[in-house]
């Protein structure tokens, strides 16, 4: 059977392209109760332009809101503020290394909060 999903992948009528990933929020009534990521999937935190809350499963986007984050995930309200906060400030345009540096640490207090599930 064909996948029915759109690719992750478009050419712009210019020849360039661009990446997109697909939310688990959407306006199909028949879509799937969400569910966490089992045990030892990979979550990737990485910035993107419009995404509040920038972790990534293999599904595509994973939270709209920093409020999902908290209710659906468990993690703590100033931990899915912090990553927030840091979103915005990627999409300012200043990526550096302390920006990356905090990165790592938001992190590393993810996998802490998820007791490195």
């Amino acid at each position: 059977m064909a996948d029915e999903r759109p690719p992750d992948r478009l050419l712009s009528s210019g020849g360039g392209s661009g990446w997109y990933a697909f939310s688990r929020h959407g306006n199909d009534a028949s879509e799937e109760t969400w569910s966490p990521p089992a045990e030892g999937s990979v979550i990737r935190f990485m910035g993107e332009d419009d995404v509040e809350v920038p972790l990534w499963g293999e599904d595509g986007l994973m939270f709209v809101e920093r409020a999902e984050l908290v209710r659906d995930l468990g993690v703590s309200p100033e931990l899915a503020d912090d990553i927030a906060a840091w979103a915005a400030r990627w999409q300012g345009g200043v990526v550096d290394r302390e920006l990356d540096q905090e990165a790592a640490q938001l992190v590393r207090r993810l996998s802490h909060e998820l007791d490195y599930r």
